[in-house]
């Protein structure tokens, strides 16, 4: 796994760029986020395969794979960083979230009961990231799709609050107990990952 802070312009990225063709979007931001993630993701992978220009797609659930390789990949952006997960021995997601107040209005559809009992009120807003942003990594190691994040997704907190490593439970299909880890980046940037 690798976290990149995003300080290059998009042509920089561009220039940097081998391993996967180039897609363009209308918005810059869009284009810097795109590229520093395939970028993360070739750093990674660089000393595992030739160098040779791959293709990196999404199954119908969103969740991204490259042809002809064998491993799992996720992929994360967020304001100025990107992150990147592989294995080549089973399933992973990563997600990575800048920390801002505008969680406080999603929050109600994916913080169950026992979670809301866990936090310091309505303003704990490291709590909210850490729920959400390891939910999203859940998602992402699922890769199913249609997947609940209130009902069918329990983040377990622990007694000590400094931990970096929570259980959760997942509840679609069959009850699967994982770890997700986390870390604050820059005291902004919440980045959960399971594997």
């Amino acid at each position: 796994m690798a976290v990149w802070k995003i300080t290059e312009s998009v042509s920089e990225l561009k220039e940097m760029l081998w391993m996967f063709p180039h897609e363009e979007f209308k918005f810059e931001s869009r284009n810097l986020h795109w590229l520093a993630s395939r970028v993360l993701l070739q750093e990674l992978l660089k000393d595992r395969v030739a160098h040779e220009e791959h293709q990196l797609l999404k199954m119908p659930n969103g969740k991204p794979y490259i042809i002809g390789l064998d491993c799992e990949v996720s992929l994360s952006h967020s304001g100025e960083y990107a992150a990147a997960i592989v294995s080549r021995s089973g399933k992973v997601g990563v997600d990575i979230e800048e920390i801002s107040e505008r969680i406080k209005k999603i929050a109600p559809k994916f913080i169950n009961e026992y979670e809301w009992q866990h936090m310091e009120g309505e303003n704990d807003l490291h709590t909210m990231y850490l729920l959400w942003a390891a939910k999203e990594a859940i998602f992402k190691w699922y890769g199913d799709g249609e997947v609940d994040f209130r009902k069918h997704m329990k983040i377990i907190f622990p007694g000590n609050a400094d931990e970096t490593c929570y259980n959760a439970v997942l509840s679609k299909g069959k009850e699967t107990l994982l770890k997700v880890y986390h870390e604050i980046i820059d005291d902004t940037y919440q980045l959960c990952w399971v594997f």
